[in-house]
């Protein structure tokens, strides 16, 4: 639920950071964006951003979801116990 949460909140804002004018004037300042490629580049680089920021709680949902399953140990106590021993084992 954090992940969706978080998704669901931030996309929009974190897209119109990533359009802003000063954002736009320095793409364009180089010659980088034709009209077109400005809206696909702004959406492909907030949605990118975003998945950088989802990523980790992705992971958590996904060992959750094995969590006691059919052929898989029981291994977490919660989500929060999951999201520490994921950063223990594999580092931040």
């Amino acid at each position: 639920m954090a992940g969706a949460v978080i998704r669901a909140g931030m996309t929009l804002p974190l897209y119109d950071v990533v359009r802003s004018d000063k954002v736009q004037a320095v793409m364009n300042s180089n010659g980088m964006l034709s009209n077109f490629n400005a809206k696909i580049g702004v959406s492909l680089l907030s949605s990118l951003i975003m998945s950088f920021l989802i990523y980790p709680l992705d992971t958590a949902k996904r060992c959750m979801q094995l969590n006691g399953a059919k052929g898989h140990y029981n291994l977490y106590k919660g989500s929060v116990d999951c999201i520490q021993k994921i950063v223990a084992q594999g580092g931040v």
